[in-house]
């Protein structure tokens, strides 16, 4: 856990912040899935789990999904998650 400087905790869970705004910033249905771009409001930190930059479920079939999206690798606070439902 993270203290705040406040004396509160805020708990990390795969990069992200419990307590923190995220914002959705496009969504998108390829290949039978529904993905979130999200960006982190302070334009850095990022989601480290499935679809997170570098992970493993980013075969060759699903690479073209990332110029679809229009999202570069990096950590600028932008990153892409599964929308299961």
């Amino acid at each position: 856990m993270d203290t705040t400087g406040s004396g509160e905790y805020n708990t990390k869970v795969h990069g992200l912040i419990t307590d923190h705004a995220y914002s959705i910033l496009k969504t998108k249905e390829y290949n039978g899935k529904k993905f979130l771009v999200i960006r982190n409001s302070w334009g850095k930190g990022e989601w480290t789990g499935p679809w997170s930059d570098g992970s493993k479920e980013w075969t060759a079939d699903w690479l073209p999904l990332l110029d679809i999206l229009n999202h570069q690798p990096g950590d600028d606070g932008v990153f892409i998650m599964e929308c299961e439902s």
